[in-house]
Order: structure tokens, then sequence, then C-alpha cells
């Protein structure tokens, strides 16, 4: 972009995959926009990163038992996690139309500390919560943000 002298860039970031793993089936989708600005040359080497950050995890555990009244059933339960942040990273990115790149940074929003689920086996339905296991760089007012990725510049 043509402000301070073709230093400022937006940027957009998407992902999505599923995994699945025994019995969890799991969806991940990211998204991410906003603005870096390069501190030497225009659009690569150091710069620094603002943008807004959507993750939505969707998680279907298969195969769960749980209790009603006394009796042991098997179904599946089901929940989401969406975090919103505002990312503020420290990046370096190298020149070209194929480029490389890697991010350290700060994403700073609410995190949840309980995961509410909806459990269903045989016609019954249950709600429960479960706390959020203490996970290294993942606090309830944000999390650390490390990300090394190729993109196409133009």
């Amino acid at each position: 972009m043509p402000i301070l002298n073709n230093h400022i860039a937006p940027f957009i970031d998407y992902g999505s995959f599923g995994l699945d793993i025994e019995d969890t089936e799991t969806t991940l989708k990211y998204t991410e926009y906003g603005l870096n600005v390069y501190l030497g040359n225009k659009g690569k080497g150091l710069y620094v990163g603002a943008g807004n950050g959507t993750l939505k995890n969707e998680f279907t555990f298969n195969n769960l038992t749980f209790e009603e009244n006394s009796v042991s059933l098997r179904g599946t339960a089901k929940t989401n996690l969406d975090i919103n942040t505002l990312n503020l990273k420290l990046g370096y990115k190298t020149g070209g139309t194929i480029y490389f790149r890697i991010e350290a940074g700060y994403g700073i929003g609410t995190i949840p500390d309980a995961l509410n689920f909806t459990a269903t086996s045989g016609g019954i339905t249950e709600t429960f919560s479960e706390d959020i296991p203490a996970i290294p760089g993942i606090g309830t007012n944000g999390f650390a943000i490390g990300n090394i990725g190729f993109g196409l510049s133009f």
C-alpha cells in the first residue's frame, strides 16, 4: 500500500482441517485479517503486525460412557470452542511472489475456563461442563502465538 512509503501491507490467513483421533472427531477453522508494518524493506524483512483472529473448533466424542439415573449409557457428546482475539505479532518475511515467514506474538482475548457438552444416548440428553486443563502458553486472557508459513504475495 502506498502509505508510509509502501511499508504497510494488509493480510488474510485462513486454515481449516479435520482431525479424528480414536473416538473423537475434531473440526478446526482459523481466520485472521489485519495489517503488517515493515520496519526495513517494503514488503519483506522484519515487521510488526496486528490482526483480528477467530478460532472455531467443533468436537464430537463418540462411544462415550455417561450416567443417567444410576444407569451407564453409551452415546456421543458434542461441544464447540470459539475464540476471538486481537493478535499482536513480530515477524520476518522473505521477499518475492512466493514467500516464507515466521511470527511470534500474543493473542489478547477471553479464553473460557470450561467447555459445555451436550451428550445423547438412546433418546436421553444430558448437559455437563468440564474444566479446560492448564495448557502452557494459554491463559484466561489470551495465548502465545507461533506461526510458520508460506504464502503468495501480490
